[in-house]
Order: structure tokens, then C-alpha cells, then sequence
């Protein structure tokens, strides 16, 4: 009986097998990577000559380097066979590829929910810092407190002046407060005066030329002549050493560049202090910064505080762009323009250091160019106007005029059109974009004409100081409070007696006196919240350097006119 050789072959996945040969002539493996394995030779025929009979079974040798990509079984006929067969290779005969799938995808399954359940049994501490924050109203650094070598103005009081303490109600300022501007005084209800009388400019009759504004220059800035100024115009020692804190935290927030940020994370503070401005301008905080420097009195040329205005004013000279307009600050609108120029302007007319003078020049030749054919301005060159823009520009031109440039007659005559097209009542109150009463754009206006050459006699001047009176001073509005400080100040009379006293302590026992933060102010509102604690606290500043800042508009002389005699 002869016998029938089987060969089986198994073939790992992905394996590439190697070359091998067998002692059967008829059967030979390649080493071609996609080579299969021969089809088992036919049983040899009755009386067939010539064949062979097959090789003795015997398995392959080892070799010294083990076989693991295939794997060659000789195994007699399965009639004869099979009781030799051992359940290892009748596992490896019967094996599938789906098999192996299932019986992998179920032992990595078992493994993955056993290891999530450890995970959420027995969970790992987090490697690392964990900070907890916790705000208190401790001072943040001992070194940040007030030291002693602040700079201080003794203030010259006259006998006769008497401050009587005054009762301030609820100066607290909550973090939640409105979008609206509270107020100190009671009437808080604008609608009644947005209705009254909102008359066209056409029909507003011309105001009073009688006693015209003459005055408004710098000379109360004099260190000699500060001390006296503010014990004579409502100043108090309290005030003026609120003034000396504040420019000492200015100073203490100034980068190394000479340039000052209403985002303070980008100062040397660090995001030390709270509430710093959500936009970015460094020419406007520049401007800012040095206008409450220069109100003091302090240039760099005179004054504690000669380098950080010499840095200062050395930033907005580098800064400034050369356009076919002038030289332009815009960084990016009219407004930040406006406020570096009348720093500089400010700075020339105190000093007279020419080397501000072109500077100067250039930036108030692209204001002029600015101005739209309407007669104001805002945050782009040649634009229709609204009224806050304008006002800081007519600022901006009036320091140039003071330092001893020349702005044209027919800038300021197309400037007061504009801001007639945007009075009602007769004159005494003013509206942003249009003609009403609103609180900022009425003081804004108010004092546009002052300069502009109202007399101090005219009706609307007076009706709109009464309504600034009625309306302020403001808890957080501190932009109303600058501009309705100013123009009550020039007027004099009882309603700035009773605003400024309730303006200058109100400041003063507002400010800030918790480590880093002392000497500075901040109210929430949207200008504090736009320009931060930088802002709030240099418009603060200005406010309590009002009666020395500028002179009284109304007084017989001017520095111009003294300087031309």
C-alpha cells in the first residue's frame, strides 16, 4: 500500500518568508516575498513507472536561528495519521484569522476596563503647583507703602478761607455698579432735560461779548506761586498731598522706554495693581501721564520728577509719523493725537525748549489737517466730528497757541460752527453726535465756547454751569467731572464753590492707600473700565491741580497779553 505525503504550511501575518528547500525534488519554496506554497503531488497511478515512492517522513532541521516567520509540518494520510495527531496541531489546523481578532480584542478589553477601574478606584494626586487666590485688602508688598521722602506742597491758606468739613454719603464705589453714571447729586433722571427745549443752533441767540475771556494761562504753575494758587481757589493740604501720591504712583509705573500703558500687566507693576485698561495706547497714556506731571508744576527741566518727564516727552518725539498731513500720534485715533500734543504743547510753553518746538509744529499741523469741512473732528483725519474728539482737539490747539504758535482764524471759526450745531436750549447744553444734554458733551461744550470767546456774562454760559452744577459732581464719570471742574472753575461764583468742595474731598478720600495701589484712583465705568486705573487716576490728578493748573479764563491778563507788553 503506498503512501500520500501532505505538506501544510503556516504563514505568520505580515511575514516575509525565507528560502527554503526539502529533499522531494517535485517540491521546492522560493524566496520570492509573494511565493505560495506547491499544491501536494497526485498519488502515483498503478504500474506508473518511473516514480519515485516519497521520501521518508522526517522533520526539517533546526537552525541556528530560529524559524519564526514560517513554519513547515509533515504529517502521514489522515486515515493513518490521525490517531497520532496531537491537539496542539489540530488547534493549528482549524485556526482562522477571525479567531485571533476576537480572542485579542477581548483579553485588550478585559485589561482597559480593569485599569479604568483602578483609575477611578483609587485616583493619582495631580503632580504640580495648585495656587489659590484669594484677594484681601491687605497691602500687597511692605515695601510698597508710602514712604516718607514723597514730595510735599505746604499750601498757602488765606485767613479768611475756612474749609468746613463735609458729609459725604455712600463715597464707596461698588464693583457692580451700571453702565450709567451715578451721581452725587439727587437728580439722577436725564430724560426731563434731553426734552426741554432742544431749539435748533440757528435759532440760539448770540451770546454776551461782555467780560471776554482774557486769562488761561500756566503761570499758577510756578513753584512759588502753586502754594498760594490753591489755598486762594480751594485747595487744601489734603488735596495737594493727594496730588504729590498720585504722581508717585505715575511715577512707579513708567517703562523703561519713557512710555507709560493703560494695560498695567505690561509695566513694571506687573498686574500688581487691579483694573488695568482693556485698550491699548501708548501715546494717549503717555500724554496723560505727563499732563498730571506738568499740572504739578514738574517739567524736565525743573522739579523731583525731571527724568520721568524727560523720558516721557522723548517717547512721544520718537513716536511721532511722518504724514502727508503732519506729524501724527494718532495711535490709532484722533483722540490719543490730541492728548500727546498738548502734552508737548504744555511742556514748550512751560520751558520754552525748542527742541519740542517741531515736534509741536508737526503735530499740530496734522490737527489742522484733520478737521473735517463741518468743523469738528473724531477718530479719523477728515471725518464728521463728535463732541468729546473736538474738545480734545481745541485743548490740543490752545497749548500751541499758548507756547506762541499760530493756529489759523478759520480753524477756530469752522470749530465754533461745529459745536453750535450740537447745542440745544438755547446754548446750555450740548448732545455727542447731535444736539441735547448730555452730561460729558454739555461740559465739553460749555468750555469750547469759553475758549472759543463767550463771555462770562452769557446767558447759556450760565443756564449750562447751573445744570453742570445740578448734575454733578459724578461718583464715577471722572471725563464729567475734568470738564465740568474746568469751566465751573473759570466762572467762579457760588456753584464752583459748593462743586469744588464736594469734588476735592470726595477725591481725596477716595484714593487708594492699599500697598501697590497707593496714591492712585479707579471708578467703574466705561471710560474707567476702557482706560483702566492709569486713566481714572491722571484725570483725578488734574482735577485737584485745577486751581493752579490754569488760570482763570475771566481775569485781567493773560500770559500772552503780559508777554507782549
Amino acid at each position: 500500500m503506498s503512501r500520500t505525503a501532505t505538506y501544510s504550511f503556516v504563514r505568520l501575518k505580515y511575514a516575509k518568508p525565507p528560502c527554503a528547500k526539502y529533499n522531494d525534488r517535485s517540491e521546492e519554496m522560493t524566496d520570492k516575498p509573494n511565493a505560495r506554497p506547491k499544491l501536494p503531488l497526485p498519488s502515483p497511478k498503478a504500474g506508473s513507472k518511473n516514480l519515485a515512492a516519497p521520501a521518508p517522513a522526517r522533520r526539517t532541521r533546526k537552525s541556528k536561528t530560529p524559524t519564526t516567520i514560517q513554519e513547515f509540518q509533515f504529517t502521514t494520510n489522515p486515515t493513518e495519521s490521525g490517531q497520532e495527531a496531537s491537539i496542539a496541531s489540530r488547534l493549528e489546523k482549524n485556526r482562522t484569522p477571525l479567531s485571533s481578532v476576537l480572542v485579542s480584542m477581548i483579553l485588550h478589553s478585559t485589561l482597559f476596563i480593569l485599569l479604568a477601574m483602578t483609575s477611578y478606584l483609587w485616583p493619582s494626586k495631580p503632580k504640580g503647583l495648585t495656587i489659590n487666590a484669594v484677594i484681601v485688602d491687605t497691602p500687597l508688598l511692605e515695601e510698597d507703602e508710602p514712604k516718607e521722602n514723597t514730595p510735599k506742597v505746604q499750601v498757602e491758606l488765606p485767613k479768611q478761607i475756612e474749609f468746613a468739613p463735609i458729609e459725604m454719603e455712600d463715597t464707596d464705589i461698588a464693583d457692580d455698579i451700571e453702565e450709567e453714571t451715578p451721581l452725587l447729586s439727587e437728580n439722577t433722571d436725564m430724560s426731563d432735560a434731553k426734552e426741554v427745549n432742544p431749539i435748533p443752533a440757528e435759532t440760539v441767540p448770540i451770546a454776551s461779548n461782555a467780560n471776554l475771556p482774557t486769562g488761561g494761562g500756566l503761570a499758577g504753575r510756578d513753584a512759588d506761586a502753586r502754594a498760594k494758587r490753591a489755598g486762594e481757589s480751594g485747595g487744601s493740604q489734603a488735596s495737594e498731598d493727594a496730588v504729590e501720591l498720585g504722581l508717585k504712583w505715575l511715577a512707579a509705573h513708567q517703562r523703561l522706554d519713557g512710555s507709560w500703558r493703560l494695560d498695567l500687566k505690561n509695566t513694571p507693576c506687573k498686574g500688581r495693581c487691579q483694573h488695568s485698561g482693556s485698550r491699548e495706547s501708548t501715546s494717549a497714556a503717555t500724554g496723560l501721564a505727563l499732563l498730571a506731571f506738568l499740572g504739578a508744576g514738574y517739567t524736565h527741566e525743573t522739579g523731583p520728577y525731571q527724568d520721568e518727564v524727560n523720558r516721557g516727552l522723548l517717547y512721544l518725539m520718537g513716536k511721532i509719523r511722518v504724514t502727508k498731513f503732519g506729524g501724527s500720534l494718532a495711535e490709532p485715533t484722533m483722540y490719543s493725537h490730541a492728548i500727546a500734543t498738548l502734552a508737548i504743547g504744555e511742556a514748550f510753553a512751560l520751558t520754552g525748549d525748542t527742541q519740542l518746538q517741531n515736534t509741536l509744529e508737526a503735530a499740530m499741523k496734522y490737527i489742522i489737517a484733520a478737521q473735517h469741512s463741518a468743523g469738528g473732528w473724531r477718530y479719523n483725519v477728515q471725518t464728521p466730528g463728535d463732541m468729546t474728539v473736538t474738545g480734545w482737539q481745541i485743548m490740543a490747539l490752545k497749548s500751541c497757541e499758548l507756547s506762541g504758535l499760530t493756529v489759523p482764524q478759520e480753524v477756530w471759526d469752522s470749530a465754533g460752527k461745529f459745536i453750535k450745531s450740537k447745542q440745544a436750549n438755547y446754548g446750555s447744553t450740548y448732545g455727542y453726535l447731535k444736539p441735547g444734554a448730555e452730561h460729558s458733551p454739555t461740559a465739553v461744550g460749555l468750555l469750547c465756547q469759553m475758549y472759543l470767546g463767550w463771555g462770562r456774562d452769557s446767558l447759556p454760559l450760565q443756564d449750562g454751569s447751573l445744570q453742570l452744577a445740578e448734575w454733578g459732581p459724578s461718583r464715577s464719570n471722572i471725563y464729567f467731572d475734568y470738564y465740568a471742574t474746568l469751566v465751573l472753575h473759570h466762572l467762579r461764583g457760588k456753584e464752583w464753590e459748593n462743586w469744588n468742595e464736594t469734588m476735592r474731598d470726595y477725591l481725596v478720600s477716595t484714593q487708594d492707600r492699599r500697598g501697590h495701589q497707593t496714591g492712585s484712583w479707579h471708578f467703574q465705568d466705561k471710560h474707567g473700565s476702557v482706560g483702566g486705573r492709569l486713566y481714572t487716576t491722571a484725570m483725578a490728578i488734574m482735577v485737584l491741580e485745577v486751581y493752579y493748573r490754569y488760570l482763570p479764563l475771566y481775569e485781567e491778563q493773560s500770559v500772552q497779553n503780559k508777554d507782549s507788553e
